[in-house]
């Protein structure tokens, strides 16, 4: 039995990132997941991609700053799946602006999606949580995700750590109300640091352009130095690819092959790099994204098909049957 089964949740803005991965986690625990964001076409191929895995999701065009946006979200939820057991409210925007250098156009902005979405979020589920909650023996959920700059401050973006400082207490002291009124609801936050995804991209721009270059290596080295593990996180999913080590998971990341989708779509070229060869000319090696780390070209092949499986282009036997042909192509070859 897996630790989500039966369960039902609905994740916002979990199309890519930290809520796409987390949707995919979920899903093979055995939850039914929602999955609500703004981006429809990425949306809905997360879903697919869930359910080409087995799972049961469904997508919802959702804007997290909208009431109404809100409640037809979770009329579509409880329809589909029967309930709603855990609501994550995971949406969130950052603008990368100092005080003196952010608009109150932008601050209305992080206000409406980083706080006023939570807030509208927990009061559209709350009646679904209730109900369900009180059928289950360990009550239902909800999971904000704030951020490591809520606890402990951004130079980069401190609008952002205002609105995510928010959203801690925020969790708190939901949790001491329904506690009070005796509601079987959980609630936590989770603090995540720089995860490599295309927001945390993002935050190496930006800190470079705060450092007055467009260097975003050293932004990025800067931010590795304030990693204890020396290295940022990546989505779950991409650990689970037969042959991948954490190396290569930073190395990949850095080149924007952040999912396992992503490096489904790679080719060998792209993960060991080739040689450029014209005539009368100096070969030129281009490298590739897991430059520094010893990995074959017959390796680099085995990992991209490994992902395609994963992903759900091919089937495991369909893989399998790939590999006998190829190792029966040399022996039907004519002799010389």
């Amino acid at each position: 039995m897996n630790r989500l089964d039966g369960k039902v949740a609905f994740l916002s803005g979990a199309a890519r990132g930290i809520g796409g991965a987390t949707a995919k986690l979920m899903a093979q625990a055995g939850a039914k997941v929602a999955i609500g964001d703004v981006l429809d076409e990425r949306g809905r191929q997360t879903a697919k991609e869930i359910e080409a895995a087995g799972g049961q999701a469904l997508y919802v065009s959702h804007d997290v700053t909208s009431e109404p946006s809100w409640s037809a979200a979770m009329d579509a939820t409880v329809k589909r799946f029967g309930a709603l057991d855990v609501l994550v409210n995971n949406a969130g925007i950052f603008v990368g602006k100092g005080v003196e250098d952010a608009s109150l156009d932008d601050w209305n902005r992080l206000v409406a999606v980083n706080l006023t979405g939570v807030v509208l979020g927990t009061r559209a589920a709350l009646p679904h949580l209730k109900a369900s909650g009180a059928k289950r023996e360990h009550g239902a959920a909800i999971v904000n995700l704030a951020s490591v700059a809520g606890l402990v401050g951004s130079q980069l973006d401190p609008l952002y750590s205002l609105t995510k400082g928010g959203v801690t207490l925020f969790t708190k002291s939901t949790a001491l109300e329904f506690g009070r009124k005796g509601y079987k609801i959980r609630v936590n936050s989770i603090h995540p640091g720089l995860i490599q995804t295309d927001m945390g991209e993002k935050t190496f721009v930006m800190r470079a352009q705060a450092q007055g270059t467009n260097d975003t290596e050293k932004a990025r080295q800067t931010t590795l130095a304030l990693h204890p593990i020396g290295r940022l996180g990546v989505a779950d999913d991409m650990k689970d690819v037969p042959g991948i080590n954490s190396k290569m998971l930073v190395k990949l990341g850095e080149n924007d092959v952040k999912s396992v989708e992503d490096l489904a779509g790679c080719a060998t070229d792209d993960l060991v790099g080739w040689t450029e060869r014209k005539e009368g000319a100096e070969p030129v090696k281009h490298a590739g994204f897991l430059d520094g780390i010893e990995v074959s070209r017959e390796d680099a092949e085995a990992l991209i098909m490994q992902a395609r499986v994963k992903a759900g282009w091919i089937t495991a036997e369909e893989l399998a049957s790939q590999s006998a042909e190829a190792e029966q192509a040399p022996e039907d070859q004519p002799a010389a």
